[in-house]
């Protein structure tokens, strides 16, 4: 039986039974399973409204629809749902704003619910808080709720595949990467296609600077899943690391197309455009990470740098304070004051600065500063 005649069948039976909620909810949810958008809204425009406005209609129209990636019209449908204290209606708008990587406002809702029943009244919410928290940046929260998670669910954890990439991830932006391997390797046995899984451990392997590994692995994942950022940018870090310069930055515009948001991703493209003595290019990467917070310090640090390459140094010293009142670690805004000592005569202070910053990991993921000063100097 084909998809068609698979609806055609369901709905005859509808037809003979108008009352059976049941059968109604299976027409709507098949609908998205087929990604037939237009049988799904023709047949929800036909129900009789007693029946389209029930809740249990109305939610699985809304999930239709953001299965079939209408999100902000799912999330309408979900606002018309009752406040009944279930976590039906929050979870599923917190879901809808995640997808939309509005996860303050998604934040804020799932806090407003636990907060009035005290407690996460399913694994679902929880991981999604998790997810929520992760995408904020708030790492350690986030690792938190997913080791609650591990813990609560035992031996059925080691099946979770969403759970099990969120602790690769997690672990490995919190740079434990022993336990992010595990993690990984543990997912990937199981699901060896699973993005999360081959992310981190393309990430675990450049982290390493097991760059044919990286490469290898990112390459499957950029791949499987074209629309991932994250795996384009790790894959343009390692053919980076590994000296191929061009692919790289092909790789890296690519994931600056599909996370114009991404404040990291846009400082990698500048660095690669640093490298390559594009210096017009990478003022332009670094003044769009800054157009996405400009109370980041490394991006000021980053032009900065530019300034200074440019020899305007009155400019690069004043863009410099800058960065340095935002984040007085930023080790690009060392390196540029390392820059203005030398110039200065103060060799002698800028080598014991640049002595202790050398060693530390830079934005590309595999290098150090020294390497990638390197880079640049060639």
């Amino acid at each position: 039986m084909d998809n068609a005649s698979k609806l055609e069948r369901l709905t005859k039976f509808w037809d003979q039974d108008p009352t059976n909620l049941s059968l109604c909810a299976d027409i709507i949810a098949e609908c998205a399973v087929q990604k037939n958008e237009s049988y799904l809204r023709q047949f929800y425009l036909s129900l009789n409204p007693e029946i389209s406005k029930l809740p249990q209609i109305v939610w699985q129209y809304g999930r239709s629809l953001v299965e079939l990636g209408k999100i902000v019209e799912g999330a309408e449908e979900f606002a018309k749902l009752p406040d009944d204290g279930s976590e039906t209606k929050p979870y599923s708008i917190a879901l809808c704003l995640f997808l939309q990587a509005k996860f303050i406002e998604a934040n804020s809702t799932i806090d407003n619910y636990v907060s009035t029943i005290g407690k996460y009244s399913s694994v679902q919410l929880m991981l999604l808080h998790a997810k929520v928290n992760y995408h904020l940046g708030e790492l350690e929260v986030a690792l938190t709720l997913a080791k609650q998670i591990h813990q609560q669910l035992g031996k059925q954890s080691s099946s979770h595949a969403e759970l099990l990439g969120l602790l690769a991830m997690l672990h490995f932006d919190l740079t434990h990467i022993e336990e992010s391997l595990a993690y990984a390797k543990q997912l990937l046995e199981t699901s060896p296609k699973h993005h999360d899984g081959l992310l981190a451990l393309a990430s675990i392997h450049a982290y390493k600077q097991e760059l044919e590994q990286a490469i290898s692995v990112a390459n499957t994942g950029v791949s499987e899943f074209s629309n991932s950022g994250r795996m384009w940018s790790v894959l343009a870090q390692a053919l980076f690391a590994m000296g191929d310069r061009e692919a790289a930055y092909n790789c890296v515009v690519n994931a600056t197309k599909l996370m114009p948001n991404h404040i990291g991703t846009w400082h990698v493209r500048a660095w690669c455009e640093l490298v390559n003595g594009d210096i017009q290019s990478a003022s332009s990467s670094f003044h769009s990470a800054l157009a996405i917070n400009r109370n980041f310090g490394d991006s000021h640090a980053g032009l900065a740098l530019v300034a200074f390459t440019e020899q305007k140094y009155d400019e690069a010293k004043r863009i410099l304070i800058v960065a340095q009142r935002l984040d007085p670690n930023s080790v690009t805004a060392k390196y540029v004051e390392s820059l203005l000592l030398s110039r200065l005569g103060k060799e002698q202070d800028a080598e014991q600065m640049l002595d202790t910053l050398l060693e530390q990991p830079s934005h590309l993921t595999g290098l150090s500063y020294k390497q990638l000063i390197s880079a640049i100097n060639r």
